[in-house]
This record gives C-alpha cells, structure tokens and sequence, in this order.
C-alpha cells in the first residue's frame, strides 16, 4: 500500500501532461480537471481568465499550436494534504516568428485531490524565465 502512495506522489498528473506536450494534443487533459480552470501565462502564451475545462483545454491547444516544444523537465513538486503543486520548465520556439530564438517559460501545476485519489488541475501559473 506504501508503494502506491509513493508511485501516487511522485507522479501525480506528469503522465498526462508529458503525454499532452508530446503530442502536442492538450484535449487529453481535460479529464484531468477541475469543472472550472484559472489560468495566468505571461508573455509569449499570453492566457489569463477562468475557464471551463472544455474551453481551457481548447484555449492551450490553440494557444500551443504556435510553439514547438523543445524540451521539458519537471522541476519542483510539493503535496500537502489533498493539495499539490507541481512545475514543468519548457523550452519553447515560435514556429509563426520563424527564428532560432529559445524561450523559456516555467508552468505552475496546482492541484486538488478528487474522490478516488485523483488529482485535478485547477489553476495554472505560467511565467516568461
């Protein structure tokens, strides 16, 4: 039982993120969240509001369709409770500008625990690094 809770915690929702940046498909995170999102991305995404997850997970797949994603890697992770945080620091490059140029960006996970130890996304905080 132990080792599930600790597969739980160190994991948490990297699985469907990692698999929604590689694909570049954010739709498969909507089961994945809260009825209502908060988003606030700096510069270059640019997304701030409260959102229904079917119009987040639409507005950062419109919002994604003009990056590559480089690279990501997990950066931080903290549970407390049914709460947690996590953060993913990408490696961005505009496909619209059309140039070499890298941005680095960090997004900000926070989550609630559901009914059967299912995390859910309810607020994200995106920043230009």
């Amino acid at each position: 039982m132990l080792i599930l809770f600790i597969f739980a915690q160190n994991f948490l929702l990297m699985q469907p993120i990692g698999n929604s940046l590689k694909a570049n498909n954010f739709l498969l995170l909507e089961n994945y969240c809260t009825k209502q999102v908060v988003v606030n991305f700096d510069e270059p995404l640019n997304c701030s509001g409260i959102y229904t997850k079917e119009k987040f997970v639409k507005e950062l797949q419109k919002i994604f369709k003009e990056f590559e994603i480089i690279k990501y890697t997990w950066s931080t992770k903290h549970i407390e409770n049914i709460y947690a945080v996590q953060s993913i620091d990408l490696v961005l490059k505009n496909k619209v500008m059309n140039n070499n140029r890298k941005i680095l960006f960090k997004i900000i996970f926070f989550m609630k625990k559901a009914k059967k130890d299912k995390w859910l996304l309810y607020y994200l905080n995106g920043k230009n690094i």
